[in-house]
């Protein structure tokens, strides 16, 4: 297994393809504070650590990726086919799903992504880009359609401790300096439905309208809101200024299907979202023709650009 981890950790056979190299000018990244705050363990794999035979055990990904409510690392994967030598199960025993790629999400409440990826965009201006396309803008994966699934990297469950604090919302925790919103949830899910398993991605009983009014909740989902607008216009900003003499062009996906109340319309130069049949059926969207047309769409992408003109 390749990839990030490969790249932090300066394995020897990516030669000067790694992180302590100084034209990538990035920090190494590290673990959370319990402020929230980058701290001061290193998120790379020690000597002889088998993280290869799995990259969800990364402690890249351990330290800055999404989780879930109970802790583990957010990943999505695409199946293989019947030759599953050296894949993973990302199934079950039952019913196995063998994989040879992942996509890990990011959690960026770790501003460690920010840097990484002007630095990405810091090499492709200097060979000749004259403009970027960033996918999930949005931050959906750091908030995710079902929050559940990826909303709770360690990173924003120690820096939601600070949002509680600065919003004078701190009295409703009991210790607000080992709060943490993941056992919150798991806990008050138990409350409402005893003998449930609060740590079943797929238990429909967390659609339990009382949490659209649970304060800690709402809190949460400001917070994640907060996150996700902040990253894409300090990446927007991270950009711009790589080459202060060149108009770089920054695009990007998933506005206005997917903004989470985080966009103002200083995020992009232009909405240029992806589309398919399952975007354009789910709840959130406007369904297909004849029973409704696109106009509005575009007119609402309009309003989250700089442009006169949305592509979609």
């Amino acid at each position: 297994w390749v990839g990030l981890a490969s790249f932090v950790s300066n394995e020897e056979w990516l030669g000067d393809h790694v992180i302590s190299n100084p034209q990538y000018n990035l920090p190494v990244p590290t673990y959370a504070d319990s402020n929230g705050s980058p701290g001061v363990i290193p998120a790379i794999e020690p000597p002889g650590h088998p993280y290869y035979y799995d990259p969800r055990n990364a402690r890249l990904y351990d330290a800055v990726a999404s989780k879930d409510i109970s802790g583990r690392v957010a990943f999505m994967a695409s199946p293989s086919g019947r030759n599953t030598n050296g894949l993973i199960n990302v199934g079950t025993a039952e019913n196995p799903t063998y994989t040879g790629f992942l996509s890990i999400a990011k959690d960026t409440a770790a501003d460690w992504w920010r840097l990484y990826n002007s630095s990405a965009a810091y090499r492709s201006i200097q060979a000749g880009s004259d403009g970027l396309w960033v996918d999930n803008i949005s931050g959906v994966d750091s908030v995710g359609l079902r929050p559940v699934e990826n909303a709770f990297g360690d990173y924003s469950i120690r820096l939601f401790r600070r949002f509680l604090e600065s919003n004078h919302l701190s009295n409703l925790v009991s210790d607000i300096n080992s709060f943490d919103m993941r056992d919150y949830l798991k806990r008050k899910l138990i409350e409402w439905h005893p003998g449930t398993d609060a740590t079943d991605l797929s238990n429909a009983e967390r659609q339990d309208k009382r949490f659209l009014s649970d304060p800690l909740w709402r809190a949460f989902l400001a917070f994640k809101a907060k996150v996700a607008g902040e990253y894409a216009r300090n990446l927007y900003s991270s950009i711009k200024a790589i080459d202060p003499n060149k108009n770089i062009y920054m695009g990007g996906n998933d506005i206005p299907w997917i903004s989470f109340g985080a966009m103002e319309g200083n995020e992009l130069d232009q909405v240029h979202s992806e589309s398919n049949d399952w975007l354009v059926t789910r709840p959130f969207s406007r369904t297909v023709p004849p029973v409704e047309h696109a106009g509005p769409l575009y007119a609402t992408a309009t309003q989250f650009e700089k442009s006169q003109i949305a592509v979609i």
